[in-house]
């Protein structure tokens, strides 16, 4: 079972513990996915003590409606699944491992039968926590979902908690209402939807006892016209754990035959086009921005204290695209975990309102038009 609770509020954040058994997770914390853990092993300038405190790690998975009929109709196609997404999921060395569940826009809704399938699967591999699957692609009756789960789990003596999922407003009034049988809230912030920070903030923070963790979220915003990115202060919004994005496969394997016909200097360019997460003011330009302002020799060290900024220049860091896709990666999930740690400090010392004001571009993005 996990079990939740908030041991520092200063009006802005919180700070709080979560715990699986014995494990305790400080919040606000920044979760892995499955592919910047990779990122992080492959980067050359990453140790494994860089990144060491990291206590919980997510692995996506996409569905589109093919698969969907195939696991529910073949059982051998399930256990194909189940075994593939159990070597995934153990390749996370975190002793707290979650599996969350994207739908392609095909997919409108699950029957209960295909929803207890997606239930199982969790519980089979090995997730710490099961969520009941959610999309704002759905046209279903979400709540009946909520009751069937829980039906599911006293059936199959589950103990592990059970997590809701939010992807619109609508979402988290149901969740307030079922608030007694869930354990915790996943927010879908896939899309930039302030809307459904702000319902979450009015409708849920309030509870103490209530972890939420926000999958995908935005890496820039449009708000701001791409240039920064929230980051650790979702925390705003009763936000206590996040992940960065979850592509899905066929955007990946796309991606990577796209590069495969690119010459050198489209490979370059394509890594100038990479988004660089700054710490002091949580921008997100791009390495030829960056550029544009400070000149190739500029010394990433200026901005940030992680090994991979520490070793680098702009220059060094975009001269090979395949690397500096890694280590862009490195440096942001190292910098998210520091975020996290100096988030948590500054709510201890009830600072947590400056700290925001002195990160311009996270700034801009809590304040409400």
């Amino acid at each position: 079972m996990s079990e939740f609770r908030i041991e520092n509020n200063d009006g802005l954040c919180r700070e709080g513990v979560l715990a699986f058994d014995n494990i305790e997770i400080p919040t606000p914390l920044y979760a892995p996915t499955r592919s910047e853990w990779d990122n992080l092993n492959d980067s050359p300038y990453t140790e494994r003590d860089d990144y060491r405190g990291v206590k919980m790690g997510i692995l996506g998975y996409w569905f589109n409606q093919y698969n969907i009929q195939r696991i529910s109709s073949d059982s051998e196609v399930y256990s194909n699944l189940k075994n593939y997404l159990k070597r995934r999921i153990s390749g996370l060395d975190t002793p707290v491992k979650l599996l969350h569940f994207d739908f392609y826009s095909e997919v409108n809704s699950l029957d209960i039968t295909t929803l207890k399938l997606l239930l199982r699967l969790q519980n089979d591999i090995g997730a710490d926590s099961i969520e009941i699957p959610n999309s704002s692609n759905f046209r279903w009756d979400y709540s009946l979902a909520i009751d069937k789960a829980n039906d599911w789990k006293n059936n199959e003596n589950i103990e592990k908690p059970i997590m809701g999922i939010a992807s619109e407003p609508r979402d988290i009034i149901i969740l307030k209402s079922k608030i007694h049988q869930i354990d915790s809230i996943g927010v879908s912030l896939r899309k930039e939807n302030f809307p459904l920070l702000y319902q979450l903030e009015e409708s849920i923070k309030p509870f103490d006892d209530t972890w939420v963790h926000g999958f995908s979220t935005q890496r820039s915003y449009r708000k701001i016209a791409w240039m920064g990115t929230l980051g650790m202060f979702l925390n705003i919004y009763g936000i206590d754990t996040v992940n960065s994005l979850i592509q899905h496969s066929a955007g990946i394997k796309n991606f990577i035959l796209a590069q495969q016909e690119k010459t050198e200097d489209e490979l370059l360019e394509s890594s100038y086009n990479l988004k660089y997460f700054k710490p002091a003011d949580y921008s997100t330009f791009k390495y030829e921005t960056l550029e544009a302002q400070n000149g190739i020799d500029y010394k990433l060290s200026n901005c940030c204290n992680c090994p991979v900024c520490q070793n680098n220049t702009l220059e060094s860091l975009v001269s090979d695209f395949e690397l500096s896709s890694i280590n862009t990666r490195a440096h942001e999930v190292i910098s998210h975990l520091k975020e996290s740690e100096l988030l948590r400090e500054k709510i201890r010392s009830n600072e947590s309102n400056q700290y925001l004001t002195s990160k311009e571009f996270a700034r801009r993005l809590s304040e409400r038009e």
